[in-house]
């Protein structure tokens, strides 16, 4: 499998994207809406996406934020996914990993914040798993 950081290759990453996000509620973007983001020199959203063989696997999506709290700034996890038919351990995690490390790198990133829908069960199981209890 290989990770690779948003703007590498992309031709089949929105797709993805939109079929993660599926859920309780319709999502109004467009696949064209995430490939236009994702290739701009400097990207509101960035992801970190993992490959199998010429499939896109799994990616972590991301944003730069700011705390007025701590006067810091930080990182906000938007999304998280790896494909079921790939789900392994120790990948979720590896991608989120990359993700704080890419910002902290970037952006210099001082915390990370996330949620995770009250739904998705299987996120709120694997964030309990890695001590994030209470996301």
């Amino acid at each position: 499998m290989a990770f690779k950081r948003s703007g590498v290759r992309f031709p089949s990453a929105p797709p993805i994207f939109l079929e993660a996000q599926q859920g309780s509620q319709p999502i109004p973007a467009r696949a064209e809406d995430f490939a236009a983001e994702l290739v701009k020199p400097d990207p509101l959203y960035r992801a970190i996406v993992v490959e199998s063989g010429s499939n896109l696997a799994g990616f972590c999506g991301y944003f730069p934020g700011f705390s007025s709290w701590l006067g810091k700034p930080g990182v906000d996890i938007q999304d998280l996914y790896v494909a079921e038919q790939v789900h392994r351990p120790g990948l979720g995690a590896r991608l989120l990993k990359d993700a704080i490390h890419g910002a902290r790198q970037e952006w210099q990133a001082d915390y990370f914040r996330l949620a995770v829908d009250g739904g998705n069960t299987t996120g709120q199981d694997f964030y309990n798993r890695t001590g994030m209890n209470g996301v």
